[in-house]
């Protein structure tokens, strides 16, 4: 009958055409691969930089520790939550749905979709420096500040899935960048080098570093629960059918 689980009826309506929805999420997770193999072999031949004006003398040097280092960078760890993903939707678009880690799955997407606008804003209005890039850093800059800042909140918008966004995901996307902002304060006084001017801690201090901190996740927020209630409109306006219980994927 029409309403059997795995009726052909049910499987057309069911998958929210797949060929377009996984595309979008693959050339996201190439273009995303991309920037974080950039940042990889920008760690292999390049010390940790010092932001300009900052306080603090040390870093990492080329080679491999740099490149283990590079998860100390905000817009690495947005990308790598993007790429993951990504690359997760590509390969089985209902991912997450109906199972008992899929708001864990979804709050981390989310995540990576919020970090990385932000990481465009910050990056492009305070910390951007008049340096000349070429090359590899002059790819990996594009990319990860002016590509995936508007392509990551696009291919959401195209590609889905809507719908599963809940509060309790929208409560939970902070974790991620609050656990790297903690290892990075934690990891900072022992190398004597923060990634960006605005941790500076030696010449800021830990009350202005930690406003700083609470300003980006009141923004943060704000920006979660505007995706939120947009996703909400997204589904019941443009919709897809969910997977029900019992089917398979």
């Amino acid at each position: 009958m029409g309403d059997e689980p795995h009726s052909e009826e049910v499987r057309r309506r069911v998958e929210p055409a797949p060929p377009a929805g996984r595309a979008v999420h693959g050339v996201l997770a190439a273009v995303t691969g991309v920037g974080l193999v950039t940042s990889f072999w920008i760690g292999w031949h390049h010390p940790t930089g010092i932001p300009t004006g900052a306080t603090f003398e040390g870093g990492i040097p080329a080679g491999w520790m740099h490149i283990l280092n590079q998860p100390v960078h905000f817009t690495f760890i947005s990308a790598a939550m993007v790429f993951a993903t990504s690359l997760a939707l590509m390969l089985r678009p209902h991912i997450g749905c109906g199972t008992r880690w899929g708001t864990a799955f979804h709050a981390l997407r989310l995540s990576g979709i919020v970090c990385m606008i932000l990481s465009g804003f910050l990056w492009n209005l305070l910390l951007r420096t008049p340096d000349l890039l070429d090359g590899v850093k002059l790819v990996n800059d594009s990319i990860y500040h002016l590509m995936l800042p508007v392509l990551v909140p696009l291919v959401w918008l195209m590609g889905g899935p809507h719908g599963r966004i809940t509060g309790t995901v929208v409560l939970l996307s902070p974790v991620p960048p609050t656990l790297w902002f903690i290892m990075t304060l934690v990891r900072g006084p022992g190398l004597d080098w923060y990634p960006y001017s605005i941790l500076d801690v030696p010449r800021l201090g830990y009350p202005a570093v930690l406003g700083v901190a609470a300003g980006v996740l009141a923004v943060f927020l704000a920006v979660a629960w505007i995706i939120w209630k947009v996703d909400r409109m997204m589904y019941r306006y443009v919709g897809r059918l969910e997977i029900r219980p019992g089917e398979t994927t």
